[in-house]
């Protein structure tokens, strides 16, 4: 999954944000793993006579390379509840946004929820090379996984590069890899196993970014998921196997919002809708501040193209120092692959619910914003309510820039008011994002660049400030908004 750039650094300190690998190992030769494969509903053995055990697929045959948030919950759920896919294995990272064992038995025990068989396993804990890594915060946010109650699920003794290996090699079809997260195992299985890239059929992976800016802080040219592991990414792109990216460029054009969460919670006719609805209530800025759907899209894409629009482009990922690591760019001399450029976020939530409830139609219906903010020139300009009764207050964000953007709402301490928000956001000494002490943050969102989203918030009574945030320091102070009974 992957977030991001200085201006979330600041702001999230007070606010609680989701958003959205192995100790290096040299290339072996090739291995016949030994280790039988767990059995799952789509296995079948042979006889003993007759040769190793073969999986004989019951329709496509996936294999899940992932690191366990919110994001991968969403993606799973998305293919276990498609008829016509078979889910082989699902192996978890380490380096990822889960630690392991925990991001492993949260997904096992999601398998278990719902009554399927599918061998889980848990991989590497750090990179192939180097030390960057998600946030800690973020990171203890994947592990809770908002505390689900599950129950216990099975997670193999087999690393997660095995278990991919062992999967993709025993296929009786070629297998199609969904990748989220660091690749660190998957770059492991091809590496110590080169010729299992005969039976995989695609990999697509969610990762990179274009023709927008990147997500992370140490890199803003450069998504969270390659810049934890830049080498693995390389090494699954050199693999030989072909590849589909699913960058940033087009998970910009799925955020997740509020209509979204409305949609989901009035329907829930399928345990895998359920506890997604049940992970939105525990974690409600999934659906409220900013998030994108970064690997549902991406395991769609896989299965239904006509969400995207694709080109081919030959890349390469940099290496370098940390602040240039794991960006993508185009290199006559890099790696041909298939490049979503954009993607319909509306046909695809919609498609994603209706596959969550066994097929019936959804609709996600937005409802109009209560007021408009653009982002354009470093400043934004905003049409927006002053006077208006408690409830639910909904706004439509545009960025209309080539840098994320951010808006942000709260409540003044008691002696204070907007002409103290002017003096600190014309403050010629201030020296970052950091909220003035004087001020209760109460719901921030971070806009992606050329973006839209919307975003919504229960208000009490009381007087609110609204701000804009925008590159490199600059603070926009809004009208207050006094809200009443």
């Amino acid at each position: 999954m992957t977030v991001g750039k200085p201006l979330r650094q600041h702001l999230a300190i007070v606010v609680s944000l989701v958003i959205l690998a192995a100790c290096g190992k040299s290339a072996e030769p090739v291995k016949e793993l030994e280790t039988p494969l767990p059995t799952t509903s789509t296995v079948e053995h042979a006889s003993p006579t007759t040769g190793p055990v073969l999986i004989q697929p019951k329709g496509m045959p996936v294999v899940v390379a992932g690191d366990a948030d919110w994001s991968q919950l969403m993606a799973d759920l998305y293919l276990m509840s498609r008829p016509d896919v078979d889910v082989l294995a699902i192996a978890i990272t380490g380096a990822g946004m889960a630690h392991c064992p925990k991001g492993a038995q949260n997904i096992a025990g999601v398998v278990a929820a719902l009554g399927m068989q599918i061998p889980v396993a848990c991989g590497a804990d750090s990179p192939l090379e180097g030390i960057n890594a998600f946030p800690g915060s973020w990171r203890a946010n994947a592990d809770a996984f908002g505390e689900l109650e599950l129950p216990a699920g099975v997670v193999s003794d087999m690393t997660a590069s095995d278990l991919m290996a062992s999967t993709i090699q025993r296929s009786a079809d070629k297998v199609h890899v969904l990748a989220h997260g660091p690749l660190t195992d998957l770059a492991m299985a091809i590496t110590e196993n080169p010729l299992i890239v005969d039976n995989i059929e695609m990999i697509t992976i969610m990762g990179g970014a274009f023709d927008v800016p990147g997500n992370t802080t140490r890199n803003p040219d450069a998504d969270w998921n390659f810049w934890v592991d830049p080498k693995a990414a390389r090494d699954v792109l050199n693999s030989g196997a072909p590849v589909t990216l699913v960058p940033l460029d087009a998970t910009n054009e799925a955020p997740i919002n509020v209509f979204f969460g409305d949609a989901l919670a009035e329907n829930r006719h399928e345990k895998a809708a359920e506890i997604l609805h049940e992970y939105v209530l525990s974690d409600p800025s999934v659906t409220g501040l900013g998030a994108y759907f970064w690997d549902p899209l991406t395991a769609a894409i896989m299965l239904e193209p006509d969400l995207a629009v694709f080109e081919q482009r030959t890349i390469r990922v940099t290496d370098g120092e940390r602040s240039e690591q794991g960006r993508t760019e185009v290199d006559p001399a890099g790696v041909e692959v298939r490049v979503a450029v954009s993607a319909d976020g509306a046909v695809f939530q919609e498609h994603f619910l209706s596959t969550l409830n066994g097929g019936a139609t959804i609709l996600v219906t937005p409802r109009q914003p209560d007021g408009t903010v653009v982002f354009q020139n470093q400043t934004c300009e905003g049409t927006l309510p002053t006077v208006r009764p408690a409830g639910r207050i909904v706004f439509g964000l545009a960025n209309t820039t080539d840098e994320p953007a951010g808006f942000g709402m709260g409540t003044y301490h008691e002696s204070f008011g907007r002409e103290d928000m002017l003096t600190y956001a014309e403050d010629p000494n201030r020296v970052d994002l950091n909220p003035p002490q004087f001020v209760e943050v109460i719901h921030y969102l971070e806009v992606q660049a050329r973006s839209e989203t919307v975003t919504a918030l229960e208000l009490e009574e009381g007087t609110y400030w609204m701000v804009c945030l925008t590159q490199p320091r600059s603070v926009e102070v809004l009208n207050d908004v006094i809200v009443g009974e």
